[in-house]
């Protein structure tokens, strides 16, 4: 009793920052990722976390980074998470899927049935381009779209969450 928060007895979601590196350098970035970065969490580290997971029953692993897409492990940990627990969510600046060789992940994302959360740093084209480099908005916007297709944000298994990053003044 009292004016304490408490936790669930056990945790339901592992939260994996798996990687430094970036496709971009933002301002704003809270980890201060960018394409110098260079340490991916190893790939023993990954499969201790699916173990866990596995032997926690965790319901959700949420993959991190950077920009996860650019851990050099990151298509078999998420395929190895997403055998493992019943809800994958990838925390994505979308921009990424536009680039090669990271494309066919999105077609990836929709087989496992991945949530992807998109960063949308703002609504507005010029306040977004400031914030993350020349013409990153319109390639967000295409990758929403080509997401769209896969069914994210249309069908009930394929959820798509954007998340907005206001710029400091």
């Amino acid at each position: 009793e009292g004016p304490f928060l408490s936790t669930a007895d056990e945790p339901h979601t592992l939260q994996a920052n798996i990687t430094a590196r970036c496709n971009l350098a933002c301002a704003h970035c809270h980890v201060g990722s960018s394409p110098a970065r260079t340490e991916p969490m190893g790939r023993d580290v990954l499969e201790a976390l699916l173990k866990v997971a596995r032997d926690h029953a965790m319901q959700t692993i949420d993959i991190t980074g950077g920009a996860p897409e650019m851990h050099p492990h990151f298509e078999w940990f998420l395929r190895e998470a997403a055998a493992a627990v019943p809800h994958v969510m990838v925390r994505s600046n979308l921009v990424i899927l536009a680039e090669e060789p990271y494309v066919h992940l999105l077609d990836l994302y929709a087989e496992l049935g991945v949530e992807v959360v998109g960063s949308l740093p703002n609504v507005f084209a010029a306040q977004a381009d400031l914030q993350r480099g020349h013409r990153t908005y319109d390639r967000t916007l295409a990758v929403l779209r080509q997401l769209n297709e896969r069914g994210y944000g249309r069908d009930g298994r394929h959820r798509l969450d954007l998340v907005f990053n206001p710029q400091e003044s």
